[in-house]
């Protein structure tokens, strides 16, 4: 892999992927002969070595900045990018080399296409806790039923999943889809805990046990929310999101179009 290009007259591709690799040799990601081939490069280059001093002050500044500040530091890049690119006006005094001028345009190219990466001010998009809402209660004080269910051991249960309880809840919400077998709305219960005390395997096996059960839409919501909060979402997951958008009247449909371009937003296309 070229490590850094020795041509003053570098390509914007070129600054893109040498900013690439400044960044991920300051976050950690390089490692290994990557990282040693770097830092030897970094050792015999002052150019690369101010470069990277750069970027972490621009990186810092980010961190620090007030969003007015942070936006005015943009357009005096902007600013100066544009007078650099006017041969025909009076010279200034450079601030900034010619490759520090193309890096800076780099950044606010990628702080401009990227901004939930490097704008410090906007909440990070936390993919699950935006989607996942706990299946409303349907259970609690549900009076006369069946005469085999156990009304009592319900409402326990569903004061624990309503207090975020899930791993006090789960052993009761077991016993009573085991009683219950005609109940689905116990083993979606059951499948949500599962599921929020990182059970990953066994809340599938639950969501996937509703697909011929009136509660079928509602285990395929939730079985998504499975690779999302596992930070595993496939091309499946977003093809099954996708089919929830475009059915009417289904009842995620909204959270499903929410959730999709959230992806999209984050993580671009996941093929």
């Amino acid at each position: 892999m070229t490590i850094y290009c020795k041509h003053e007259e570098a390509s914007l591709h070129t600054i893109m992927d040498t900013l690439a690799q400044i960044e991920q040799y300051i976050t950690g990601e390089m490692t290994g002969a990557e990282r040693a081939a770097f830092e030897e490069t970094l050792k015999q280059d002052t150019a690369l070595q101010q470069e990277v001093d750069a970027y972490k002050d621009i990186i810092a500044g980010i961190e620090q900045a007030e969003t007015d500040a942070f936006q005015g530091m943009m357009q005096g890049w902007e600013k100066q990018i544009k007078e650099e690119a006017q041969p025909q006006q009076a010279k200034v005094r450079r601030l900034f080399s010619p490759r520090m001028t193309m890096a800076l345009a780099a950044v606010v190219v990628l702080l401009l296409t990227f901004t939930f990466i490097f704008n410090p001010f906007a909440e990070p998009v936390n993919l699950y806790d935006s989607a996942f809402q706990p299946y409303a209660d349907q259970l609690t004080r549900m009076g006369a039923g069946d005469e085999g269910f156990d009304q009592q051991k319900a409402n326990q249960a569903m004061a624990f999943y309503n207090q975020e309880q899930y791993e006090e809840a789960l052993p009761l919400l077991k016993e009573l889809a085991a009683e219950n077998t005609d109940m689905p709305i116990l083993t979606l219960y059951q499948g949500i805990a599962e599921m929020e005390i990182f059970d990953y395997n066994s809340a599938q096996e639950s969501f996937s046990s509703l697909s011929s059960t009136s509660l079928a839409l509602q285990g395929e919501w939730y079985n998504i929310l499975i690779s999302v909060k596992a930070d595993s979402i496939s091309a499946t997951d977003m093809a099954a999101l996708r089919l929830i958008t475009e059915k009417e009247g289904h009842p995620y449909q909204k959270q499903a179009e929410k959730l999709l371009e959230d992806i999209i937003s984050t993580k671009g296309e996941i093929d």
